[in-house]
């Protein structure tokens, strides 16, 4: 179980730097809404949303997948957009923000 959240991660922090993160980023273009992906052979759902706070702009970022009819797991990071400023957010932190 481990190893899968860390290649959950991995994917994670490889999508925010290369989809909203690079130079040559879209952020419009790594919106998306349950696309299937496979992170060492189990099949997880990406989405990527935009969101307005107080403070700037959030991009969210989720990995999900149901595990048994009542058991679910999911693993996201965000990126702040804010005054020219990107900076990444950890899970807890989207958390503390209500995402």
């Amino acid at each position: 179980m481990k190893l899968i959240k860390e290649k959950a991660y991995e994917f994670l922090n490889k999508f925010i730097e290369e989809k909203l993160l690079s130079s040559n980023a879209a952020i419009n273009e790594a919106l998306t809404k349950g696309e299937a992906v496979d992170i060492f052979g189990k099949n997880f759902v990406l989405n990527c949303w935009e969101e307005s706070t107080d403070t700037g702009r959030v991009v969210c970022v989720e990995l999900s997948r149901k595990k048994m009819i009542f058991l679910s797991e999911a693993y996201s990071l965000g990126v702040l957009l804010s005054d020219g400023v990107e900076r990444k957010l950890e899970q807890e932190e989207l958390w503390d923000m209500g995402f």
